[in-house]
């Protein structure tokens, strides 16, 4: 879980979870720039820290809820270079989601859910548009983080 306050500063970069089984997880994967612990409502704020080149590979198992995959990105500091490898969760009784917004990367392999939400570009999150699909670039190259 990688989960960052708006307003904040900083990077989180080159960072794996790799050869994880996930049993009955609440958000098995997720990137969240918007977290807020706060019982009341967190100011909306345009800085965030900085999230890339972050590789899940070869996660298996089961999510409580149906977004196994959740990438809540920054409008104005998306996250880059998110590599899925060799995913595979599902939900017990239901469809397995991923949800995406301003979230850059690809996948290789088998990924369920699909990740199609990944961006390969990041210039539509500055103008506010959200949760566009969009296929990957083959142009993108990966080497292990």
């Amino acid at each position: 879980r990688i989960k960052t306050w708006q307003g904040g500063s900083g990077y989180v970069r080159s960072v794996r979870f790799q050869n994880v089984r996930m049993i009955n997880v609440a958000n098995p994967i997720i990137i969240d720039q918007f977290y807020c612990d706060s019982p009341t409502t967190c100011k909306n704020q345009t800085s965030a820290v900085k999230i890339s080149q972050v590789l899940y590979k070869n996660i298996s198992g089961t999510s409580k809820t149906d977004k196994a995959m959740k990438f809540a990105c920054s409008d104005t500091v998306p996250c880059n270079n998110i590599v899925l490898q060799n995913i595979n969760l599902t939900v017990e009784n239901g469809t397995a989601e991923t949800f995406c917004n301003c979230a850059m990367g690809f996948h290789l392999g088998v990924v369920q859910p699909a990740a199609d939400c990944l961006r390969s570009d990041s210039s539509l999150c500055s103008d506010g548009t959200k949760d566009e699909i969009h296929t990957q670039d083959s142009t993108w190259v990966h080497s292990e983080l």
